[in-house]
């Protein structure tokens, strides 16, 4: 499974970057050598609370590192990616974290990948 193929609507990631720290995609796209992201708050209806760049792009090859994680070697350094969980086997618990994300809509799925493909100029490929 890829980032792009774990991003569901009831499942929330976790992206942390080295000099951006960590960002939470309301929908991410695979690329060829890498991932492309839109945060929440992009669709929302309040041009106030939206984030002023919610669009981004790590390139480098996306390892897999365990279950629902990766990690990319990009030129600024070591991006990691997993899935954010409840209270249950493992030892995070982002309930706190999910139930903010909860309350900000996620926006449509090819409108985001329209918006990001435009903001970045770029081509996404095709979502298996």
């Amino acid at each position: 499974m890829t980032p792009g193929q774990a991003k569901q609507p009831d499942t929330y990631l976790e992206i942390d970057h080295p000099l951006g720290g960590k960002r939470y995609p309301a929908h991410i796209f695979d690329m060829n050598q890498g991932i492309a992201w839109i945060e929440y708050g992009w669709a929302g209806d309040d041009p106030l609370s939206a984030p002023s760049n919610p669009v981004h792009m790590v390139q480098g090859k996306v390892e897999a590192t365990r279950d629902d994680q990766w990690q990319i070697q990009s030129e600024d350094g070591l991006v990691t990616i997993r899935t954010l969980r409840l209270a249950g086997g493992g030892s995070l618990n982002d309930e706190d974290t999910i139930m903010k994300l909860i309350d900000f809509p996620e926006g449509d799925r090819e409108q985001a990948r329209g918006h990001i493909e435009a903001w970045l100029r770029i081509k996404l490929p095709p979502q298996k």
